[in-house]
């Protein structure tokens, strides 16, 4: 793809994300002012709470990152699982399963090793604060030896996506201005000159990712928007963006975040705390004052504030207070239930929503299960994230060195839930998997109502297996947990043992016999005698 093209992409992807910037802006404005240079072109620390009247929103929004980041990317955890997948449960390779699972299991320390070691877990805070509106996205690079993994979560103002084929996006840009002395050292082997007067002058460049369909790669291009010329250029089996749209509509290469859907609530709410702090102001009067000089254009409706008029009502006093109803009747808006709708929608409260009422304990269970179900939902769009992003985690690592990659082994295309996949370790999964344990319990606990001895149970289920699966399921790692083959070693060594102790019995019971019989013969030999 030359230069020119890629350009003409990039203007072409301009439309639909300035529609987008459009749609999310009152999600940042209100949710999350602090971060509205996110989605306007502002200058640094310019103030945007002027309009926001109420933190509702904004807290609501600091409880959504906190909630979907302990469920999808806890911090300083290692969540990272990776484990053989489908295709190794074939007869051919069952054999070796138990082999590779210790080695994933070491795979998987070394990357959650130097996940820990980066700034992942800061990164992944603000990444999901774009997530709010509907699209965050995540460019991971290489670092240095001593850091490898590099993060960024790119501003959606930044960053714009062309769809492709199956809705994948195949194509990302970002634009961003850059010191001339920073590009090489940014970039390593970039090629870029300037005269030494301009090293810190800054110059606008095109940051372009796109996937070639016939050699099944991803390119990474830097271009020089001015002389649109190519500084840098870079080729991986992975994309360096990874992106996640959290809510995805046919047709829109964007997503639809929970933002989205409680802003209407939020701004009802903005504008009631507004009216009722102005209703407040009231309580100083606005006053009318006997005059000659009378200028309409001049009224002023606000506290305090003294009004030229001819007359004033029919004692004619030379002051009087304008009648104002100061009180206006805010309850029947129901504010309460608008805080309580912003905050479930937003996953920050599992509490009910009538405030007026003791909640019982079933209620607040069933709540709690209603946010892990709403979650789940969500989840599925999550699993591609992570699958992304640990793909691309184990491409940059390989590049250092740190993992062998081969292709009759791991690749990064491999981790695709067929070979290999990816088993989270976060508060979700860790809650379905107890809920697997424990349906797996009580059916045991049934087949014993009906089977007390067990006796045919043991003959249904392979209790080898079904516990080490217990255990996996609560989090044992694998290399704690005794293979097939090691469970069959034992056993045979038991049955060995257990043989030869009935052999020494049967031994001791002759030696004990042939001893009686011995015993009668010396007897009655001395009878006889």
């Amino acid at each position: 793809m030359t230069i020119e093209d890629i350009i003409k992409k990039f203007e072409g992807s301009k439309d639909e994300h300035s529609k987008f910037v459009e749609l999310y802006r009152d999600v940042y404005k209100f949710g999350m002012p602090e971060r509205y240079g996110n989605i306007e072109r502002t200058d640094k620390g310019v103030k945007a709470t002027d309009n926001v009247f109420t933190s509702v929103f904004e807290e609501a929004c600091d409880g959504f990152v906190q909630k979907i980041q302990s469920l999808l990317t806890p911090v300083h955890t290692s969540w990272v699982m990776l484990e053989p997948g489908e295709i190794w449960n074939n007869e051919d390779l069952q054999a070796k399963k138990d082999d590779a699972k210790d080695t994933l299991s070491k795979i998987s320390d070394v990357i959650n090793t130097f996940k820990d070691n980066s700034n992942f877990d800061r990164t992944m805070s603000q990444f999901y604060y774009e997530l709010i509106a509907g699209t965050g996205t995540l460019l991971v690079m290489p670092g240095t030896p001593e850091k490898p993994l590099r993060f960024t979560s790119i501003p959606f103002k930044d960053i714009y996506m062309v769809e492709g084929a199956f809705g994948e996006i195949d194509m990302f840009f970002r634009t961003q201005k850059i010191k001339n002395r920073l590009i090489e050292k940014q970039w390593e082997g970039a090629k870029h000159t300037y005269d030494e007067q301009e090293a810190d002058k800054e110059i606008e460049i095109l940051e372009a990712t796109y996937y070639d369909y016939d050699n099944k790669e991803w390119n990474y291009e830097i271009i020089n928007l001015k002389d649109k010329t190519s500084i840098y250029k870079k080729i991986s089996q992975t994309c360096p963006f990874v992106e996640f749209r959290w809510g995805k509509i046919t047709g829109e290469t964007y997503g639809r975040g929970q933002g989205l859907k409680v802003i209407a609530d939020c701004k009802t709410l903005n504008l009631l705390k507004y009216y009722s702090l102005v209703s407040l102001s009231f309580t100083l009067p606005v006053y009318t004052v006997k005059s000659e000089d009378i200028d309409p254009e001049r009224f002023k409706l606000s506290p305090g504030a003294l009004n030229p008029v001819r007359d004033n009502a029919t004692n004619n006093p030379p002051v009087s207070a304008l009648p104002v109803n100061q009180q206006p009747d805010l309850q029947q808006y129901n504010m309460v239930q608008l805080e309580m709708n912003i905050k479930r929608g937003m996953y920050a409260s599992t509490i009910p929503n009538d405030p007026d009422r003791k909640t019982t304990a079933t209620e607040i269970s069933a709540r709690v299960n209603e946010l892990e179900n709403v979650a789940s939902n969500s989840y599925g769009s999550a699993v591609e994230f992570i699958y992304k992003l640990v793909q691309r985690m184990v491409d940059v690592l390989g590049s250092f060195g740190f993992l062998k990659l081969s292709e009759d082994q791991l690749t990064p295309n491999k981790i695709d839930g067929m070979n290999f996949k990816v088993k989270l370790n976060s508060n979700l999964t860790n809650q379905q998997a107890v809920k697997e344990v424990s349906n797996t319990l009580q059916a045991l606990q049934f087949m014993q109502s009906l089977d007390p001895t067990m006796q045919y149970t043991s003959k249904v289920l392979d209790i080898n297996k079904l516990a080490p699966y217990i255990l996996e399921r609560l989090g044992i790692k694998p290399e704690f947990i005794r293979s097939a083959d090691e469970i069959a070693q034992i056993e045979q060594q038991e049955a060995q043992a257990m043989q030869m102790q009935q052999q020494q019995a049967m031994m001791d019971d002759v030696a004990m016999s042939n001893a009686k019989e011995e015993g009668k013969a010396n007897a009655k030999a001395q009878v006889e005698r």
